[in-house]
């Protein structure tokens, strides 16, 4: 019955399923892509794509291979990862030639993302979506042999997703296992170099995982590391999983709760230059608006930063609206600006010392000298100070 009602969609007209399901988006996936159950079709595009992976046979590889490629371009990467997990649960690796239509058209899918920097997290995703379908093919070392060899992977590939797998959750134990056989054909080939991600994936995984519990063996591959990477030792991004003590407590994954992070003190100077000239209007409006901006009572540094703003902005800030957005920047209870008010062209530098030396009483004045040296400050003489 499934198989009637699979090949009857396959006949409905391609206009119907676009129409069914907007591009781009594909209702109903499988949950995380973890579970695909054969008797489960929670998507028409889904059911496509498997009744064609798994009926793909060299009588109709051409047909099959053409509209699963249409569909994966209409739809997406989820539509390319379904793909890739179909071919994955309906190939045998054991018996590549029993599947060897399917397992060529993996490979040319494997080929085409390789060049990709998310390659090997794709493979992954894929192998673990697919683990809950492969029935007796789980997910083990002589799987993840086969998988490599059927695909004919190179030995630093086979490494780098060795690597990966291996700080999977779900498949940690096979990889680790994978990597421990693949990094003993990495040694006597004794030419091969692998890049700066996969040596920390490496080294991250010879550090963390159980199976390498042996120090010295540690020890002896990473010594075989660092003699076919000279630079290994040198490299900073690679130091935190080369000491013996450090990585062992090391933690990849996302925290569960980011912590938070220090904010930087509020500019005082940046706040008053935004609302502009106005805000040196009155005594009660610029200590009412340095209060809102929370630098009250002033530092030596918010302290600076006035003084170097008074100095340095004489002219040609924007005034037009500087009076409105000092009122409603004001609290309540404090008297706004005017709206007679003459436009101000300049800052009141009256009014600026008169806040200032009321606010900074108590401030050591060579502190406050010492954070005006600063990049970017460039003030000429006593005349640019208003003194």
């Amino acid at each position: 019955g499934r198989d009637r009602v699979a090949k009857g969609f396959s006949q409905l007209p391609r206009v119907w399923l676009r129409l069914w399901l907007p591009e781009g988006r594909l209702r109903g996936t499988m949950q995380a892509l973890g579970a695909i159950g054969r008797d489960v079709f929670v998507s028409p595009v889904f059911w496509q794509i498997r009744f064609l992976t798994s009926g793909l046979t060299k009588k109709n590889q051409q047909s099959s291979i053409a509209e699963l490629t249409e569909l994966v371009n209409l739809y997406g990467e989820d539509a390319r990862l379904y793909l890739l997990c179909c071919l994955v649960s309906e190939s045998d690796f054991g018996n590549p030639q029993k599947d060897s239509v399917k397992i060529s058209l993996l490979g040319h899918e494997l080929t085409q993302a390789s060049r990709r920097s998310n390659f090997v997290s794709l493979v992954c995703r894929t192998l673990e979506a697919a683990q809950g379908d492969l029935g007796a093919q789980h997910i083990s070392e002589s799987f993840l042999q086969n998988f490599s060899k059927a695909l004919k992977f190179s030995v630093p590939q086979q490494i780098d997703l060795a690597a990966a797998v291996a700080s999977c959750p779900s498949m940690a134990a096979a990889g680790a296992l994978f990597l421990q056989a693949k990094l003993h054909e990495f040694e006597a080939l004794g030419s091969s170099t692998l890049t700066p991600d996969v040596l920390f994936s490496v080294l991250h995984v010879l550090r963390t995982r159980k199976e390498f519990t042996s120090q010295n063996e540690t020890d002896r591959v990473i010594g075989m590391l660092q003699r076919l990477h000279p630079d290994l030792a040198s490299d900073l991004t690679l130091q935190p999983v080369l000491g013996r003590d450090a990585p062992s407590s090391m933690d990849l994954r996302i925290p569960a709760t980011t912590p938070v992070v220090a904010q930087s003190a509020p500019s005082p100077a940046l706040f008053v230059r935004d609302l502009g000239y106005s805000a040196t209007s009155s005594p009660p409006v610029l200590r009412a608006l340095l209060q809102e901006s929370g630098a009250l009572p002033l530092g030596p540094r918010a302290t600076a930063e006035l003084l170097h703003l008074f100095a340095t902005t004489r002219r040609d800030l924007e005034d037009d609206i500087s009076g409105m957005l000092c009122n409603a920047a004001l609290p309540d209870g404090v008297e706004p600006i005017a709206e007679s008010s003459p436009t101000a062209a300049t800052w009141n530098l009256d009014v600026a010392k008169q806040v200032l030396v009321s606010e900074c009483t108590g401030l050591d004045p060579r502190a406050v000298a010492a954070h005006l040296d600063m990049p970017g400050v460039a003030i000429r003489d006593a005349e640019t100070m208003g003194c």
